[in-house]
């Protein structure tokens, strides 16, 4: 998994936010206070988006089972993959 800061996820969520805190910080000419109130939200819910998007991919990457553990369910793998790429071919 790579670090959160080489993810494109970070840097939109980097640029939104910097948007949003100059448009609430009243730094952009010519945002009333709706534009303000605007920046503000949409720099948090940049903020709570990438938090929530990281969350579920490092919750995910946590869960995996490593091959080799359960030869079973690795078996059921490697059917379910070659199931899908026979289907593919048709």
């Amino acid at each position: 998994m790579k670090p959160g800061w080489k993810t494109t996820e970070f840097w939109l969520s980097l640029a939104a936010q910097l948007v949003g805190a100059a448009a609430a910080s009243g730094a952009l000419p010519g945002t009333g206070t709706t534009a303000q109130v605007v920046g503000l939200a949409s720099a948090a819910l940049a903020a709570f988006g990438y938090t929530a998007g990281r969350s579920s991919v490092k919750k995910a990457e946590s869960q995996r089972r490593p091959a080799g553990q359960d030869p079973a369910a690795d078996a059921a793998d490697l059917q379910a993959i070659s199931d899908l790429a026979n289907h593919r071919k048709k």
